[in-house]
């Protein structure tokens, strides 16, 4: 009973740690999914069945072992609990991998965070959910473009102002969480667009951001979004782009 015990001990501690690193990869299926050119839906249904399956042969694998000697059943604990711990170490380094691979596949590049203009700061976490503050289409300093669309900026070049601003979020997420892989789903985007009174193509402007988050997060970049036409925007910016997006919460948390 004794060397059962310590066999069933030994394998939860090597499957809790295991366990783990499957947690992670479900919570980042999503950037890994890029990489292996399936649905986010199906890394993580593949990765259940496997724990399942785990879970189901521990019984008998604790029958089995509980004949081995009290010796080797600690080696073969620690040994699982290595294993699971680098296991969980590789998933979130191939995670972090893949989502800058998408970044670089669609020709762009997570700039530095963008420092506030004025009183205020650049996200703000409230429990699983982070609100990243406007951004404007700043690269190294300066505005891409300036003024407004159907005046002196073309929808074109407004999309292209849209997506700057969403890499700058990006920026300021990644600065707030630590890593974009912690990202479980885009919840919402805000989208004001300095205009003519005429001009009505807001939302393909718009698209510019939206596009971006969807290619990059997959599905869990698909969100709800407002596209709002304004007189100006700060800075003479022809863009400004508000998020807010919902973190994944950690295993057994």
């Amino acid at each position: 009973m004794r060397s059962s015990a310590s066999a069933l001990l030994a394998l939860s501690l090597g499957y809790f740690t295991l366990g783990t690193a499957s947690s992670g990869v479900i919570g980042l299926s999503a950037p890994i999914s890029h990489e292996l050119h399936v649905r986010p839906a199906t890394v993580g249904t593949l990765v259940t069945v496997f724990a399942l399956v785990f879970a189901l042969a521990a019984p008998l694998a604790a029958i089995v072992l509980g004949r081995m000697a009290r010796r080797r059943l600690l080696l073969l604990g620690l040994a699982l609990l290595i294993a699971g711990g680098v296991g969980s170490a590789l998933v979130a380094s191939f995670a972090v991998l893949v989502a800058f691979r998408v970044l670089a596949g669609l020709g762009l590049k997570l700039p530095e965070v963008v420092p506030p203009v004025a009183t205020y700061v650049s996200a703000v976490r409230s429990g699983d959910h982070v609100y990243v503050l406007g951004r404007v289409p700043l690269q190294e300093g300066e505005l891409i473009a300036a003024g407004r669309l159907d005046d002196t900026i073309s929808v074109e070049l407004g999309y292209e102002c849209a997506r700057q601003c969403a890499l700058n979020a990006l920026a300021a997420l990644k600065a707030e969480v630590g890593d974009l892989a912690r990202v479980a789903r885009v919840v919402k985007a805000l989208v004001f667009v300095a205009s003519t009174a005429d001009f009505t193509r807001h939302p393909q402007v718009a698209n510019g951001a939206s596009d971006l988050l969807r290619g990059l997060f997959d599905d869990a970049g698909r969100h709800a979004r407002s596209a709002i036409g304004v007189s100006t925007l700060p800075l003479n910016s022809p863009v400004e782009l508000e998020i807010l997006v919902e973190l994944r919460r950690p295993s057994g948390g």
